[in-house]
């Protein structure tokens, strides 16, 4: 598994800043595990508005894509999806 840095609010709010111009100009992010991941495949938080690669996107949202995917499918087919 990826090793995740740690940050303080500042240090989080300076990632954030370099990750929304680096999303702006290259297409791509780098996740705070130091991988580089394109715009298409990395999760950014609603919450924190930090991005993602998809390991470090598990760890941070507490579950993983598939089971994410069994928890969505459990919920039956007649509830109503909100995108």
């Amino acid at each position: 598994m990826n090793q995740v840095k740690e940050f303080t609010e500042e240090q989080h709010a300076e990632h954030v800043e370099r990750q929304t111009k680096e999303a702006r100009c290259l297409g791509c992010i780098t996740c705070r595990c130091g991988d580089e991941v394109g715009l298409v495949v990395a999760y950014r938080c609603l919450y924190c508005d930090a991005w993602f690669c998809e390991p470090c996107a598990e760890d941070h949202f507490g579950m993983t894509v598939d089971e994410y995917h069994k928890q969505d499918e459990s919920k039956g087919e007649d509830d109503e999806q909100k995108y």
